[in-house]
């Protein structure tokens, strides 16, 4: 499990700032350089919860009083509510653009525009590059990013992680964006001064990381804090390497989300809309956790709705 992680929420600003300083400074093509800004309640406990039927479709419609969470075997007030129907979603889009896949270019194109033409209307996408260096990221509607996708040319290395870490801060800030995308706007805020979209990083890559500044236990506290699913979507050695695939598979379980792989690069497109039917059916779950032990430690969580439906969620978080 993780290592501990006192002090994480007071180091994650930094931890942005470094890990974004290679997007940050190639902003020279006219767009802000942003600083990020991390919201951290750490009263509030947040879940995505994606809801499947027995069919494997997404499940939307569900209520409040459809769910039941129990932490420590302790059911708890769902005091934040955010369904599919009422909420859109911003999703970080983090895509490897190293040499490896220079050769499967045309193919991670045509995958990234039909993921991104099967979002909702309100849906916005921050389409994030990655090689050796992580950007520049552009803010758009989903309907509209696919024109952004021809700019992504392979080259390079891979820093996974700082880019994961990237995006995740993108969602999780406030962002000055250019006026006519309608998205990356000051983040709208819930009642409970929580993001009123919900949110998801979708990551394809098809290899290790080897030059980020960023390790993986900082990619899983970033992702704790902020409680940001990620969807790895799986191809080339990413999933013929066992140790890769455990971390990635380890990535997904402990902040909500699940890894999809794509068999052939001919299925990338296929594995793309099968994170799009998670995303459809994605919840945003929170409550005050229960009072007692202060300790820093793994809390578990059990969530409960309907019979015969399949929840994806992390069943523990730290605090």
């Amino acid at each position: 499990m993780h290592i501990a992680r006192q002090g994480v929420a007071a180091g994650l600003a930094a931890l942005i700032g470094v890990a974004s300083s290679s997007a940050a400074a190639q902003q020279a093509d006219g767009q802000d350089a942003q600083q990020p800004s991390f919201r951290s309640d750490v009263q509030m406990v947040l879940h995505s919860v994606a809801v499947l039927g027995p069919d494997g479709e997404p499940v939307r419609g569900l209520q409040r009083g459809d769910f039941a969470v129990y932490e420590a075997e302790e059911k708890q007030d769902i005091t934040v509510f955010l369904s599919p129907d009422e909420s859109p979603l911003d999703v970080a889009t983090v895509i490897d653009s190293s040499a490896s896949l220079s050769q499967y270019a045309r193919l991670v194109r045509i995958a990234a525009r039909s993921f991104f033409v099967a979002l909702e209307p309100l849906d916005c996408v921050y389409l994030l590059p990655f090689n050796d260096e992580v950007g520049p990221g552009a803010w758009d509607r989903g309907l509209l990013m696919p024109r952004r996708v021809d700019g992504i040319f392979m080259q390079g290395g891979t820093a996974l992680y700082d880019a994961l870490v990237h995006g995740m801060g993108v969602l999780n800030r406030t962002i000055e964006s250019s006026p006519n995308t309608g998205c990356g706007n000051p983040i709208e805020l819930a009642d409970s001064g929580r993001p009123a979209r919900r949110r998801a990083v979708v990551l394809m890559t098809d290899g290790a990381d080897e030059h980020s500044q960023a390790r993986y236990d900082e990619v899983l506290d970033v992702a704790d804090v902020t409680a940001i699913p990620i969807f790895p979507v799986l191809h080339g050695e990413a999933q013929r390497n066992d140790r890769l695939r455990a971390l990635l598979e380890r990535m997904a379980g402990e902040t909500g989300g699940a890894t999809v792989d794509a068999q052939t690069p001919d299925r990338l497109e296929d594995a793309f809309a099968d994170v799009v039917v998670m995303l459809r059916a994605s919840y945003l779950i929170g409550y005050l956790p229960p009072e007692g032990d202060e300790r820093e430690q793994e809390r578990s969580v059990r969530i409960r709705s309907r019979p015969g439906f399949r929840l994806v969620y992390r069943s523990t978080y730290w605090r």
